[in-house]
């Protein structure tokens, strides 16, 4: 179970369990503060100090006091009275709200994403694409692909002759890369990344 650190509704800061007597035969009807016994956040156990009601045959309903849920952590609940089973609950107690519909009363989760980064700058292919040097400086993300598209899936021409071109790979387009070839060795490369 889950209760908001400091929670300050009664019905969120409540848990249930039974009482029963070592003889097996009978239930527990009262207990007291001394009864129960609470450790928040591995800490000293101490006496209780919220409320226990008897509901029926044995099952209470046992209320938090708000100052033993106001430590993040676990907290244990131990019936410690002489003559029951000695019977242990453990609740979490959280920094957020585990009822509250909207980001678990959490901060900035409700905040819709437009608020906090430009629907262009993530939704835009075109901007990430034409980013000015998003490769290297004078080339976008657009133009290294032209290139290398052309390079690696298009026509080419000149082999052996000293220079080479290399068409864009789409419907035999317009020659992307032109190499200049001297003793096996790419010695001057011109480049089109325009439309």
């Amino acid at each position: 179970m889950l209760i908001k650190q400091s929670e300050s509704t009664a019905a969120r800061r409540t848990i249930y369990f039974t009482a029963v007597e070592t003889d097996d035969t009978s239930y527990e009807s009262t207990l007291s503060g001394a009864d129960i016994r609470i450790s928040k956040a591995g800490g000293s156990e101490a006496d209780s100090l919220g409320t226990a009601t008897h509901i029926a045959t044995g099952l209470f309903k046992y209320v938090f006091d708000t100052t033993e849920v106001d430590t993040v952590g676990e907290v244990s609940v131990r019936l410690a009275k002489s003559g029951v089973y000695n019977d242990v609950r453990v609740v979490n107690v959280v920094a957020f709200d585990p009822y509250a519909v909207a980001g678990l009363g959490l901060t900035n989760l409700d905040a819709t994403v437009s608020s906090r980064v430009a629907a262009a700058d993530y939704e835009a292919i075109d901007d990430w694409l034409d980013s000015a040097d998003s490769v290297e400086t004078g080339l976008t993300l657009r133009g290294f692909f032209r290139l290398a598209g052309a390079v690696l899936f298009g026509k080419s021409a000149g082999a052996g002759s000293g220079t080479e071109t290399f068409r864009s790979a789409v419907a035999d387009g317009k020659v992307r890369v032109t190499s200049t070839i001297s003793s096996n060795n790419r010695t001057a490369v011109t480049t089109d990344t325009d439309a």
